[in-house]
């Protein structure tokens, strides 16, 4: 019987421990449907694999047509893989989430394993961390006003101590994860001691390439060549990483696969040279590749790049035997065993599907462009870049919900500077290190120069919104992908026909994915990890958010909760308290969900209005309210803030027939009894931070709270990460 695809036992193996690592995390989320399909694919592999036992021709030919030469060597790919990502992925899991220190106060000592100032502030993260004499292996990160301490050096202080979260609106924290953070903590100023420690040669190595480079290049030259370099983005100026973001061009950003294949592209041209052996080359590469990871701390895009990197070259030395999905599997294998929970990681989703399309496509994309004329190294350059871009389709949509037309171009014209850029930079840090020669930079400069200046030409072209992505609509893409991708061996009608019914599967399911449920109801949601914000919907189908933090962190939990509901568009924002470090909040939420009006209440200097108006992406939709309400016709929505010495403490909503209060901030109880504001209405829902008891003076059916001192009837007392809703 004619076989339609190619068996590959590595592939196999990466797909059942892959799939069996997705479905035993999301069992801990509370979301057992994956678990149920991997136990079902489980039991049919051990009833086929018994039978096939007694009966050995037993479906002979359904296996034969994927390439399967014995039915129980498939199922123990199938089995094996399936208890071993179940168990590694479920251990990981719980290791992870373990806090065996309580939230309080304690006293630290502990190692600056990173500086970033900002604002006035001083972010650390701490290593060799020690509390109340007791030394833990993890990292714990800082927040203080701004203070000069380097990398290197040692603190000791008194502060206050709290577990960072693992799990956060449903999903993996793959963040803290990949940085080793468990803890946050505050620093009681005036009990810090900073002393200058034992610097590691490692940090030694990076000061030193962090002072020559700020010290014979411009700060944000300098920034953005040791964030390409080292890892470390401590130092990159927001206006670059906007730049990158808007041509299309930040992966160049973080150092991974693009990176390592140009150092690994040095290696081996430096050691043909010398005409050492393919297994030579790669025990060097190798050494070299585990040093350049130890400076970079063991970075997971650094990590996982040198082991792709190294599987490929493994491939190479093989021969004959070579097969790059194979190779690639391999490394899929090695990584996710290092650490099982890295499959929720952007990083790692983004690096595989690129490769993966690479491999689907390049070659059928380079043989069309050079039937139609187009010169080699070019087809060969677009067809790259292309299967890059087919094979990360579903992860760009579904985590940034954005794209940059201009990608192609871009690419296509900065990374072959870029490649040039890094090679010279990289050798004159070295040279500089070993033989202290600084003027040499300035020829890397001139490079730099040119990077940044073309990325930002691409990027006034700017980003598009995309649809979003799911899993499932990702499952179903890339089973389309590999259809109608050489790998698929069956007639050009056949696999016509099956591309098409997959297309229309993909479609449905797309479509499901961005139909938010919610709209088109008069409901009011808030969640626990938001500090002022609540969401509007109306029967109207208008969406309406009221105040947003300054906060990253609460801007990021605010973008979750609208990205989990399907929500892509806000048709208002009514800001109370608006001051200049919130603009980049407001800018950032307007582009991402394309919000339609602005609505800013209370006195605003005229500084402030002109620099939100420079940065928001059309000055047109901000309204400066001049009284303290608005009415919003289109929605039947009203809102009216209570200022009280130059603040607003409290907004109460009408929408239809239901009125929500929300104070913002205390409000005393001589306050509430006698303020015309607060009188002569019950309400259906008070929204507050923190509850006090005064605030029972206020008549409602319900109190939703974050946190509270006092027991009262009808308080609703979010947990940690909930979601509240109330619905009309």
């Amino acid at each position: 019987m004619k076989r339609f695809v190619n068996f590959r036992p590595l592939f196999t193996i990466f797909l059942m421990f892959l799939f069996a690592i997705f479905a035993t995390i999301k069992s801990f989320l509370s979301d057992f449907i994956p678990l149920v399909i991997l136990s079902v694919i489980f039991l049919v592999a051990v009833v086929i694999f018994i039978v096939s036992c007694i009966k050995k021709d037993f479906l002979k030919l359904f296996f034969g047509a994927f390439g399967v030469k014995s039915a129980k060597l498939f199922c123990l790919l199938v089995i094996i893989p399936i208890i071993c990502g179940s168990l590694f992925s479920a251990t990981s899991f719980l290791l992870n989430s373990n806090r065996n220190v309580a939230n309080g106060t304690y006293q630290f000592s502990c190692n600056v394993d990173e500086v970033t100032s900002a604002g006035g502030k001083t972010k650390l993260v701490l290593g060799d961390v020690v509390i109340d004499g007791n030394k833990y292996n993890f990292n714990v990160v800082a927040s203080c006003d701004s203070i000069d301490v380097k990398v290197g050096n040692s603190l000791s202080f008194k502060g206050y101590f709290f577990a960072s979260k693992l799990l956060q609106n449903g999903k993996i924290n793959t963040n803290i994860l990949k940085n080793n953070i468990k803890y946050y903590c505050s620093v009681d100023m005036d009990t810090l001691v900073i002393s200058n420690g034992n610097t590691s040669v490692i940090n030694k190595i990076k000061d030193k390439t962090k002072t020559f480079l700020l010290e014979n290049m411009s700060e944000q030259n300098a920034g953005f060549s040791y964030a390409i370099m080292c890892g470390d983005k401590s130092l990159l100026a927001d206006e670059y990483q906007q730049i990158f973001k808007n041509s299309g061009l930040a992966h160049v950003l973080a150092v991974s696969g693009l990176h390592i294949g140009f150092l690994v592209a040095i290696i081996d041209f430096v050691l043909k040279l010398f005409k050492l052996k393919g297994k030579y080359r790669f025990v060097i590469t190798g050494a070299i590749l585990l040093i350049y990871n130890i400076m970079c701390q063991f970075a997971p895009s650094v990590f996982r790049a040198s082991v792709m990197s190294l599987c490929l070259m493994l491939g190479l030395i093989v021969g004959e035997r070579n097969d790059t999905i194979s190779n690639i599997s391999l490394a899929g294998i090695i990584v996710l065993l290092f650490q099982p929970l890295y499959l929720f990681d952007v990083g790692f989703l983004l690096s595989f599907g690129s490769v993966f399309g690479i491999i689907l496509f390049a070659n059928y994309f380079n043989k069309l462009l050079q039937k139609i004329k187009f010169p080699k190294f070019l087809a060969n350059s677009i067809s790259v870049t292309i299967s890059a871009t087919v094979g990360t389709i579903p992860w760009i949509c579904m985590f940034f919900n954005e794209f940059a037309p201009i990608s192609l171009l871009s690419n296509l014209i900065v990374l072959p500077i870029f490649s040039l850029m890094f090679t010279i930079l990289l050798l004159c840090s070295i040279a500089n290190l070993l033989f202290n020669l600084p003027v040499l930079i300035t020829f890397a400069q001139f490079f730099v120069n040119i990077v940044v200046n073309w990325s930002a030409l691409f990027a006034k072209f700017g980003t598009i919104s995309t649809i979003s992505f799911d899993v499932l609509s990702a499952v179903v893409y890339y089973l389309v992908a590999f259809i109608a991708s050489p790998y698929f061996m069956v007639k050009p009608y056949s696999k016509g026909v099956c591309a098409l019914c997959l297309f229309v599967s993909l479609g449905t399911v797309l479509a499901n994915c961005n139909t938010a449920a919610i709209i088109n109801k008069n409901q009011v949601f808030t969640t626990q990890n938001t500090k002022n914000m609540l969401f509007f919907t109306t029967k109207a189908g208008k969406t309406i958010i009221s105040n947003i933090d300054y906060d990253t962190y609460h801007l990021s939990e605010t973008a979750n909760m609208l990205k989990q509901n399907k929500i892509r568009h806000i048709d208002y924002l009514l800001l109370y308290n608006y001051t200049d470090s919130m603009q980049h909040n407001v800018c950032t939420l307007a582009k991402s969900f394309s919000i339609a009006t602005i609505y800013i209440f209370g006195d605003i200097q005229n500084s402030t209005k002109i620099g939100l108006a420079d940065e928001i992406y059309s000055s047109g939709i901000i309204n400066y309210a001049d009284s303290n309400a608005v009415t919003l016709s289109d929605c039947n929505f009203y809102a009216e803030g209570y200022k009280n010495n130059g603040y607003y403490k409290a907004v109460k909503y009408r929408v239809d027939d239901i009125n929500i209060l929300q104070l913002l901030y205390f409000v005393s109880e001589y306050q509430l009894k006698n303020d015309n504001f607060f009188k002569n209405t019950t309400f259906d829902c008070v929204f507050v931070n923190k509850f006090n008891k005064i605030y029972s003076n206020i008549s409602a059916k319900i109190y939703v709270s974050k946190s509270t001192k006092d027991n009262y009837p009808n308080v609703y007392l979010l947990a940690d990460g909930e979601m509240f809703t109330y619905a009309g």
